[in-house]
């Protein structure tokens, strides 16, 4: 398994709790195969190193591995169960987009709010060519980001706005629905709220990057940026990679 498969091991044991000092005297003790059972992260690593030949040309990544504990096991359904329209729509918008909570107009120290100066049309989709939606986001830093949805969901927040004038909602109000849907639909866990969304979108997109011929290098690339990332390495974060 070498490097990857040791750091698989490692992000195995924190998710379980362990201290990184408790981490290091396990792995060097050369039993943590024995304690701990890693087996099925082993096998999906197996499965794509087969699938891709022990070649690194495309990129592609399981939809399932590191979600757990980060990201949300069935996101869709999650939002499906949010009950508000407006915090539904948050959602959504956060999962296709990558956007954080103040680019969906719901930021904790932020007045930004989506409105029709942010809506940008229907374009192509920089990675998979499909026509989608496009808007802009002015989020952490007041770093403005292009973001890219569903056509549906684009239809969707230009109906909302022109009824509304804007798409802007009290944070602690839309996590609270974030969690409550997460409760209902068996996927709550302490803490992941509505940042899980934007770990399955990286984990999505990342997939779709090397579902269309990029490299690991370019799907990172194109992963930061949407995710209005200044460095790289915060993408490896959320991906695992």
């Amino acid at each position: 398994m070498g490097k990857f498969g040791a750091g698989l091991n490692r992000l195995a044991m924190k998710e379980q709790g362990m201290t990184q000092s408790h981490i290091d005297k396990v792995i060097k003790s050369g039993d943590f195969e024995k304690r701990y059972d890693f087996s099925e992260r082993v096998k999906i690593v197996q499965e794509y190193r087969e699938l891709r030949n022990g070649e690194e040309t495309r990129c592609s990544l399981s939809n399932n591995w590191q979600v757990k504990g980060r990201g949300y096991e069935r996101p869709e359904e999650l939002v499906v169960a949010i009950k508000d329209e407006t915090h539904q729509l948050q959602a959504r918008l956060q999962l296709e987009s990558g956007a954080r909570t103040e680019g969906v107009g719901a930021g904790v120290h932020s007045n930004h709010c989506l409105k029709e100066s942010n809506l940008k049309g229907l374009v192509k989709d920089p990675v998979t060519g499909k026509e989608v939606g496009s808007f802009t986001t002015k989020e952490k830093g007041g770093k403005v980001t292009t973001r890219y949805c569903l056509k549906e969901t684009y239809h969707r927040l230009d109906q909302y706005i022109i009824e509304h004038g804007k798409l802007k909602s009290n944070y602690k109000e839309y996590n609270a629905s974030v969690n409550k849907a997460a409760k209902e639909t068996n996927q709550y866990v302490r803490g992941r709220g509505t940042h899980g969304l934007r770990y399955n979108f990286a984990h999505e997109r990342t997939f779709q990057c090397g579902e269309h011929g990029m490299s690991r290098s370019d799907a990172y690339q194109q992963v930061s940026k949407e995710m209005g990332h200044n460095r790289e390495e915060i993408t490896h974060h959320y991906t695992g990679g």
